[in-house]
């Protein structure tokens, strides 16, 4: 917690002026843990937070709201994109479910179709080196012989990994290549398809069946 508040206040006004991308999904968690599992723990939080009011652990009003504003926030500061569109998605399957199973709820209905709405309005309201964050995520053009990370998006980057494991099961599918020589593998494969970037930086399957087919594969 007091991490994040000594963060948002060192970058609130540089984010709200659009004088700039501070880099949240790097820097926020750096100390401690990576950002994408740290946004897992903080969505957990929050619906713990539910929970807790549901069964009435949590009543007052204030604390409630308050603290789930403040995770709202922390889950958007470390920018995780895929824990935010799964936490939206996974929020109206939540009402749409409430709705059905608690008929004196109706009103409930109206909160799904709201939640869309106020997430596209401050979608809008996002410098634009943010919404780039988001609006990147489906683009499916690269460039493998790229040598910036900026180069790669989310999906990409892990499309040019996943041709390189392709490239390194040839003729290995049924045994692999043994156990710790799967990076190797991985790495000369890298090679072969001119993915410059993943051989500098190391990079590995980015998926652990993958890893372990690498290594193991049927065996």
């Amino acid at each position: 917690t007091a991490l994040g508040i000594a963060k948002v206040i060192s970058i609130g006004q540089d984010y709200w002026l659009h004088l700039g991308y501070n880099l949240y999904y790097t820097g926020l968690s750096e100390h401690l843990m990576h950002p994408s599992y740290f946004s897992c723990l903080v969505m957990m939080a929050f619906i713990g937070c539910v929970y807790l009011r549901w069964k009435g652990h949590m009543p007052s009003n204030g604390r409630f709201y308050g603290v789930q504003a403040w995770l709202l926030l922390f889950m958007f500061m470390l920018s995780a994109r895929m824990t935010i569109i799964a936490f939206i998605l996974s929020s109206m399957l939540l009402l749409l479910y409430l709705a059905r199973t608690q008929p004196e709820h109706k009103k409930i209905y109206r909160l799904v179709w709201l939640v869309p709405v106020v997430v596209f309005v401050l979608f809008l309201s996002l410098p634009s080196t943010v919404k780039e964050r988001y609006t990147s995520l489906f683009s499916l053009k690269y460039d493998i012989s790229a040598q910036e990370q900026e180069d790669f998006n989310g999906l990409t980057i892990r499309i040019a990994e996943w041709r390189g494991v392709g490239e390194a099961m040839h003729g290995h599918w049924l045994v692999g290549h043994g156990t710790g020589s799967g990076k190797q593998a991985l790495l000369d494969a890298y090679e072969r398809i001119g993915f410059r970037l993943g051989i500098e930086l190391g990079y590995n399957a980015h998926n652990q069946l993958l890893e372990t087919a690498l290594d193991k594969c049927l065996r």
